[in-house]
């Protein structure tokens, strides 16, 4: 970071709410050494800040911004005292505190539509002298006065692969576990009794260029899959499974050292959705009839001439008996996707609809020609998978992709306890 702001240090301040809440505040601090003993002397001597006043900036009025000279008149106290019951509104809070004779700041405020271009935090008060990663800074200074990026250089990234400790497999394997007890431990009363066990659909790697202030372009998110084994071997003499990706990755690196890049794994999960329907029987359907056979409907029915009266309690009626002669059972729904589909074939048919809805023919044109490209080359990929698994004789791990994608998982069986069929 740079120095403290002096008295005539320019900052800069980005902010996407404009709106007339949105206050800057300014609090003189007043810094001082603490004294050390002789033999306790530091090179980076501590120091005591105590606040000497505040005041606020109102950067957006019901008009438009402010602009041009004004004068702030200091008050006493910490920022601390707005947060009191009486200050509900603290564009108006003049006349509750106590201003400081003779204590005011001076600033300019101005618009620099530069800046919006640039690669500035919002919410960030930050110097002129800043030095901004990705940004030309002139020997001058002044990097944000006249923000200009710095050429990027394309580079590519091959042979991306993701490791787990201890394994990929015990990995999962334990954050399964514990998102199925977590969502046991907060389930709401009244719940359906069938349990629905969390189970992993897709696993994602977003890839972006970081400055240390914020991403200078959207992440890529880049659906990850499973390789095959390699020859590393975990301590029970098992090879290890790694997650990694099939393609290269173009990025661009502006020429800077603070630049880096980040990669954060994601990991998309998907339960079953439970539905409750009867159960039909042959003992259902005689408690039923008993049901029915033993009610005295001229009592139930007596409701004159009125159609409408006679049919809702006729109605109602049967609806409670098959309510109590009638079991209930909870059926699981999965998702069937196909198993070559990824987010992309998604954002693509959610881009389709929206063109669709618009009636714009040349983007829904433009949107279907990208989507048949995208579908096919996810076809392809996923044959190539098949038979590379198919040719090293690893169908279990080539099926192990489509069950992610259907939401399935390998449950035994519970009449034995022993594996799924089919």
């Amino acid at each position: 970071m740079s120095a403290p702001p002096t008295n005539a240090q320019v900052l800069y301040f980005h902010t996407a709410l404009r709106i007339p809440g949105v206050l800057l505040v300014l609090e003189l601090v007043e810094l001082t050494v603490r004294a050390e003993p002789s033999h306790q002397t530091r090179a980076d001597s501590s120091h005591h800040a105590r606040g000497r006043g505040f005041t606020l900036l109102q950067l957006f009025g019901s008009t438009a911004p402010p602009e041009g000279k004004q004068r702030l008149n200091l008050h006493d106290g910490s920022p601390r005292s707005l947060l009191h019951p009486s200050l509900k509104n603290p564009i108006h809070y003049s006349g509750l505190l106590k201003a400081l004779d003779g204590a005011h700041v001076d600033c300019t405020v101005r618009i620099h539509s530069a800046l919006a271009s640039a690669l500035v935090p919002e919410n960030v008060l930050l110097c002129g002298d800043e030095e901004m990663p990705g940004l030309d800074n002139p020997p001058s200074g002044g990097a944000l006065l006249k923000p200009r990026a710095l050429p990027p250089l394309p580079c590519s990234l091959s042979g991306v692969s993701v490791s787990l400790k201890p394994s990929m497999e015990s990995f999962e394997r334990h954050l399964l576990q514990r998102l199925n007890t977590d969502c046991q431990h907060t389930k709401q009363p009244g719940a359906e009794e069938l349990a629905r066990p969390v189970v992993i659909q897709e696993r994602r790697l977003h890839v972006g260029v970081h400055n240390g202030w914020g991403f200078l372009e959207r992440p890529q998110v880049l659906v990850l899959e499973v390789l095959p084994p390699t020859g590393s071997k975990n301590k029970d003499g098992v090879a290890s499974l790694e997650l990694g990706l099939r393609s290269s990755l173009q990025l661009s690196l502006p020429p800077h050292p603070a630049v880096v890049i980040v990669f954060m794994l994601e990991y998309v999960f998907s339960a079953p959705v439970g539905k409750e329907t009867m159960r039909w029987t042959v003992e259902c359907e005689d408690r039923l009839r008993d049901c029915f056979n033993c009610t005295l409907w001229d009592e139930l029915c007596d409701h004159g001439d009125d159609i409408n009266a006679i049919t809702e309690c006729i109605t109602d009626y049967i609806n409670f008996c098959c309510e109590i002669a009638v079991p209930s059972k909870m059926v699981r729904c999965f998702s069937n996707n196909k198993p070559w589909m990824n987010i992309e074939i998604k954002a693509l048919l959610k881009e389709k609809k929206r063109a669709f809805l618009s009636r714009d023919k040349q983007a829904l044109k433009e949107v279907q020609r990208r989507l048949r490209l995208s579908i096919r080359t996810a076809k392809a990929r996923y044959k190539n998978r098949m038979e590379e698994q198919l040719s090293q004789q690893n169908v279990a791990g080539g099926l192990e992709e489509p069950e992610d994608h259907l939401g399935l998982q390998n449950t035994p069986c519970p009449a034995c306890g022993g594996p799924p069929v089919g």
